[in-house]
């Protein structure tokens, strides 16, 4: 292939003929179609009504009392702060609440990787093909759960993990602090942990490949946020919840 040619095609994927309008059409789309699915029931209600279980006693529900063949059984659920958010969002504002609580976070959570892919590729056209793709791939699974609101948790963290690699310097801070919210809204606050894992994993081989080629290694700057991230997976009021990280993560 020749320079020609590749200039040209250089110049083909940096294009955007109207700056804007790709981004703005991305999103546009992702909005009205979760703006539009309907409040599927799966167990919407029911972490609802656990919501309103917890607040009327002022306590976790720990047995199961909804159940006639498991009654009395042992409850656990580590999702706890992300049914009291649903019935909070339920005894305001009822479902057109919650439709624009799911709206809210899958919007937040796509325009986010919309801006790392644009400032990543510098192709705006790209960019709002990339998170179309994505959102045509997901949106089965854009059901009102307690995970959707940790979309923009998840975003957050790429976002600012990012922002260190590129520059060296984040407001690395936020990471506890999302993680005390992660792990009491949902099961999936591991996938924090593994983001924070990975890029750490990745600082160590750039140090161990820049010690190689005798150039002076990047400073580390973050192992205790890395620390802090796995003490702040245990702040939840269940005893149970604090030994569940440690359990998933030492189990197959």
């Amino acid at each position: 292939m020749g320079v020609g040619r590749v200039n040209t095609l250089a110049r083909w994927w940096h294009a955007d003929d109207a700056r804007g309008l790709w981004a703005t059409t991305a999103i546009t789309l992702i909005f009205a179609v979760a703006a539009t699915m309907p409040l599927t029931p799966h167990d919407l209600w029911f972490h609802i009504r656990l919501g309103q279980q917890m607040l009327d006693t002022r306590a976790l529900v720990t047995t199961d009392i909804f159940s006639y063949t498991q009654y009395g059984a042992t409850y656990f659920s580590n999702a706890w702060l992300g049914k009291l958010v649903l019935y909070g969002l339920w005894s305001v504002g009822g479902a057109p609440l919650l439709v624009f609580a799911r709206v809210l976070c899958v919007v937040c959570f796509y325009a986010m990787f919309w801006w790392l892919g644009w400032r990543a590729s510098g192709s705006e056209r790209w960019s709002a093909w990339f998170i179309l793709l994505a959102a045509l791939a997901s949106f089965p699974h854009w059901q009102l759960r307690p995970q959707t609101f940790v979309l923009p948790i998840f975003a957050l963290f790429v976002f600012i993990l990012t922002r260190y690699l590129e520059r060296g310097r984040a407001p690395l801070f936020w990471l506890p602090l999302l993680m005390i919210a992660w792990v009491n809204l949902h099961g999936s606050f591991v996938f924090g942990f593994a983001l924070v894992a990975l890029t750490l994993a990745g600082e160590m081989i750039q140090a161990t490949l820049a010690r190689a080629q005798a150039q002076p290694p990047p400073p580390p700057r973050w192992e205790a946020e890395g620390g802090g991230g796995g003490l702040v997976m245990r702040v939840t009021p269940s005893v149970k919840s604090r030994v569940f990280p440690s359990t998933l993560l030492a189990t197959d």
